[in-house]
């Protein structure tokens, strides 16, 4: 034994002394529930094994379990193939949005449609569910003013960032539907609105009882301005999304209805769409 109770073994040595003298304290302590005295002989034994370990090693019990866990995490790491990601690692990972698939191809006749130009102004509501759609619309020179608003801060930072110099007009904006800014850096009223499936989200949103998707339905209607159009995309029936719009504007914000599809062209399979036109004033 070395000076002032400190032990010249390796920590190592020790942790794997302690580990053992462990194992044979926990291994007696099985037996003696309710056994005879031979065997709670046996447990008093292995008891003194152990505290003969933490003696030796000069250490607390508390400093020889952190290196034990030190040395195994350590040990887990090197037996971890290269490239791969725990699991635990995978699940804090941010998750990228899934791709509708919607193209300006399937929205170009609809805008030409509803004649719109540069002077007119297109809001995307969901814009991950389609990440280069409002760059799509931009560049096809119809229309370039293109604001998207979004809760997935990680696109809207990075669409922004990559948006600032090269298409200077278009906005992206993190928000929920439900609160839809109006305020100098954006039109509070728009031409054309697409919704990528964002009224959907609202069944799931609010306390029981609140009625989350007519308020955000309300919201949607009051930013398409009288005789603009509204683009709904939605995994719902059809005929729900509809009926819940028309319920909700009937008085205030009419729409009329212009065509539907159970299957929206380039869509993932499953997707439908409301394409309606508020009246006007």
């Amino acid at each position: 034994q070395a000076p002032n109770g400190e032990h010249d073994a390796d920590p190592e040595q020790l942790v794997q002394e302690a580990e053992a003298a462990l194992l044979a304290l926990e291994a007696a302590l099985a037996n003696a529930e309710g056994s005879d005295g031979a065997d709670l002989a046996a447990l008093a034994e292995a008891a003194q094994g152990l505290q003969a370990v933490v003696d030796s090693s000069g250490a607390t019990a508390e400093e020889l379990s952190a290196h034990a866990t030190e040395a195994a995490a350590a040990e887990a790491d090197q037996q971890q193939p290269a490239g791969e990601v725990a699991a635990d690692e995978e699940d804090d990972a941010p998750k990228e949005p899934p791709n509708f698939g919607v193209k300006w191809s399937s929205l170009e006749k609809l805008f030409k449609d509803a004649k719109l130009t540069n002077d007119n102004d297109v809001l995307i509501l969901g814009p991950r569910n389609a990440p280069e759609l409002p760059e799509e619309i931009h560049d096809a020179g119809l229309v370039t003013r293109v604001v998207s608003v979004d809760l997935n801060r990680r696109y809207v930072d990075k669409r922004a960032k990559v948006n600032k110099k090269k298409r200077p007009d278009m906005r992206f904006f993190e928000c929920a539907l439900t609160h839809i800014p109006s305020d100098t850096d954006w039109k509070e009223y728009f031409d054309f609105v697409v919704d990528l499936c964002e009224l959907d989200e609202t069944h799931k949103w609010g306390s029981p009882g609140e009625d989350v998707p007519t308020s955000c339905t309300r919201k949607l209607a009051q930013i398409v301005i009288p005789g603009g159009y509204l683009l709904v995309l939605t995994r719902m029936p059809v005929k729900d999304t509809e009926k819940l719009i028309m319920d909700t504007c009937r008085i205030q914000m009419p729409f009329y209805k212009i065509t539907s599809w159970t299957q929206f062209p380039s869509a993932l399979e499953g997707i439908g769409a409301l394409l309606l036109r508020r009246q006007k004033a």
